[in-house]
């Protein structure tokens, strides 16, 4: 059962949160590319954004994990 109220009063935080973790993504993926290329010798401001979009991405995946629950009055379980 879906908590209507939580559902609006949330939905554009909870979109905001998922097109924000999209872009994380892709900045990852792309200093991914970058480390995989240089290999030992990435630079370390390559190093420092990976650990940037990883934690970027962690601490919003676990926001919008709370607003879901809000949302649809239960726990969602670790993946």
């Amino acid at each position: 059962m879906i908590n209507r109220q939580q559902a609006e009063a949330n939905a554009y935080v909870i979109e905001g949160l998922v097109e924000q973790i999209k872009i994380h993504h892709k900045n990852l993926t792309d200093h991914e590319s970058v480390e995989a290329e240089y290999g030992a010798l990435t630079p370390q401001y390559i190093k420092r954004a990976i650990e940037r979009e990883v934690t970027a991405i962690v601490e919003k995946s676990a926001r919008l994990k709370e607003l879901l629950e809000q949302v649809y009055q239960e726990r969602i379980g670790d993946a």
